[in-house]
């Protein structure tokens, strides 16, 4: 499998890493159906050639695989094409789990000969997993799929029509094929049955969160003792195992699968503590009184040097670094 990283001698322009980025978040778009979507793409197409190569190679590569990554293209002074995506992956049974690795979310992977050890197979029972920086998207038996964020894993079972999702920890996006039937979310004692195209679940606290980040969805059934409601409006997201109305999602929590964290006016306490879920270098605010300043902007989540330094600047803060992995943000 030696050929598998497509190295060329050419010194025609290749595409770009965020060519390749854009294209996949294109193709996510189109596999989700966006309404008035194509005439856009067209347009994106014919505006560099370079564009319709990174988006033909991520459909070829989601073809392949049934995963859409975040970010891929790998380049040097002298590989002028090398456009890759390194993947290792297990098959797995209702009592093992399946690992796809990615290495973050903007990072360059070298491929080698055993970059592609195999395929990542629909499973009727199966396990899910990603690691601090990665957020993954895997296609489920039934044509469904799900996306994991950063240090999340659940266990699924499709079975005839009935579809269970186990989250032992993190945040999962579950979108639906059309028709599809209600998926059983359960984290620890809660569960709720939702039917929707899509919708998050994520264990919060001792609790467990139903968003509905697009469109409506449905609680056919929850902890009948909490009053849960049986509807989520788009934007709103509920709390399964509290007795408490729809409130609405945070701006940054809206699209999380895109990789990138949207600020709007939010704190910066919460913002650090949402780019430090992403990350093994980690952000601290050397004042406890920064953690209510306020800020807005979108920063990549796998960046948190790129990230302190922005707020520095909007805030007028100056950074230290005490050792390699941490960042503190203080006052001048």
């Amino acid at each position: 499998m030696g050929g598998i990283c497509g190295v060329t001698e050419s010194h025609e322009p290749s595409p770009s890493r965020e060519s390749y980025r854009t294209a996949s978040r294109w193709l996510n778009r189109r596999l989700a159906g966006e309404p008035g979507l194509e005439p856009k793409l067209e347009e994106w197409l014919v505006a560099d050639p370079r564009n319709r190569e990174a988006f033909d190679e991520a459909l070829r590569v989601w073809r392949e695989t049934n995963v859409i990554p975040e970010g891929y293209g790998g380049f040097d002074g002298t590989v002028m094409r090398a456009p890759f995506l390194e993947r290792r992956s297990t098959h797995v049974g209702l009592a093992s789990a399946a690992a796809v690795v990615l290495a973050g979310l903007s990072t360059a992977w070298i491929v080698g000969k055993d970059a592609f050890p195999g395929l990542v197979t629909p499973a009727q029972a199966a396990a899910y997993e990603t690691r601090i920086g990665q957020i993954q998207t895997f296609r489920l038996a039934d044509g469904s799929a799900i996306t994991l964020d950063t240090n999340s894993r659940v266990e699924v079972v499709v079975s005839g029509g009935s579809r269970q999702l186990e989250i032992a920890k993190g945040r999962v996006r579950i979108e639906n094929t059309v028709g599809a039937g209600a998926f059983t979310v359960t984290a620890g004692k809660r569960s709720a049955t939702v039917k929707g195209e899509t919708f998050d679940a994520y264990i919060a606290g001792t609790g467990m969160r139903i968003a509905a980040p697009r469109s409506p969805v449905e609680l056919t059934s929850a902890d009948p003792e909490t009053g849960a409601p049986k509807r989520i409006g788009a934007g709103a997201q509920v709390e399964i195992g509290f007795r408490t109305d729809p409130f609405p999602v945070a701006r940054s929590d809206l699209e999380w699968v895109s990789g990138m964290l949207a600020l709007d006016g939010s704190r910066l306490g919460d913002a650090v503590a949402a780019i430090n879920r992403y990350n093994r270098t980690t952000v601290r605010l050397g004042d406890p009184a920064l953690a209510s300043r306020k800020i807005s902007g979108a920063f990549r989540a796998n960046d948190p040097n790129a990230f302190a330094e922005v707020v520095a600047r909007m805030l007028d803060l100056k950074i230290l670094r005490p050792n390699s992995s941490e960042i503190v943000l203080s006052m001048r």
